[in-house]
């Protein structure tokens, strides 16, 4: 009995010894996301739910696509890494895949404002600061004040410049303080100038009634539209203040808006 067991014994010990056969390789998949919007990324495959779960493994051979859903104040715009386009994104895991979701806000108006300058005019210069009423998108200048001191007679100037970075078309409407006799808004007037000379009656009409619109096609850097406003103050306003606010807002999207308020005084 014990001839007949000991060939069995040795056979065991052999295998037993034998490394494990390895099983199916696995591969990982990472999602990133980036852009100034939001939005989440989830896997056909159970795995990626990005969100909270950007990275898993998956089996070599897998089939995985993945789907980009924007927020509601966001648009998807395209993948970057190993998927590129606007769809959806599909890899085989036959080896690691990294992958990354961009996002842009749909709505994304900037209004720059900037006190250029008394009678004598301003150099206007490029962006940047310093500036007041940027990145209406998230409120950071909500109510910024300007403070100038001018003497009677004399007129004050700013540099007004607007553009949408979102990844939809937007109107901006500007919305001017209304001047008084005291201070006199005598002269808007759209494009880079340094020394105004002339502002068209429909344009300065327009921004006394807040009725001053834009239309800006998505991402408008290179395409900003630029204007003039010249406030005047009599002989006869020694000793007043007068407060100018200035409202841009996003007809697309209301919530975004912002208003810089600009006082002036006389001596």
């Amino acid at each position: 009995m014990t001839r007949r067991l000991l060939p069995l014994l040795v056979l065991l010990l052999v295998l037993s010894a034998l490394p494990a056969t390895a099983g199916p390789g696995t591969h990982t998949l990472t999602v990133t996301k980036g852009g100034s919007g939001r939005g989440s990324v989830v896997s056909d495959v159970p795995g990626i739910e990005c969100g909270a779960t950007c990275s898993a493994e998956f089996d070599e051979g897998t089939s995985v696509t993945l789907t980009a859903t924007a927020n509601d104040d966001s648009t998807f715009t395209g993948w970057t890494g190993d998927c590129s386009g606007g769809g959806t994104c599909s890899v085989t895991m036959n080896n690691a895949h990294g992958v990354r979701a961009v996002f842009a806000r749909s709505y994304r108006p900037d209004a720059w404002i900037k006190l250029c300058g008394l009678s004598t005019g301003c150099t206007i210069n490029p962006l940047p600061h310093p500036w007041l009423g940027n990145n209406v998108y998230n409120h950071t200048g909500r109510r910024q004040k300007i403070g100038v001191r001018m003497e009677d007679g004399e007129g004050v100037r700013f540099w007004i410049l607007l553009q949408n970075d979102g990844a939809k078309a937007d109107t901006l409407v500007v919305q001017g303080c209304q001047g008084t006799r005291q201070f006199v808004v005598n002269k808007v007037l759209l494009g880079k100038q340094k020394r105004p000379h002339a502002g068209t009656t429909d344009v300065t009409r327009k921004f006394k009634n807040g009725t001053l619109s834009f239309d800006l096609p998505p991402r408008t850097q290179d395409k900003r539209p630029v204007f003039t406003l010249n406030i005047i103050a009599p002989t006869t306003a020694e000793g007043v203040t007068y407060r100018c606010p200035i409202t841009i807002h996003s007809e697309h999207d209301p919530g975004l808006t912002d208003t810089v308020v600009t006082k002036m005084t006389t001596y």
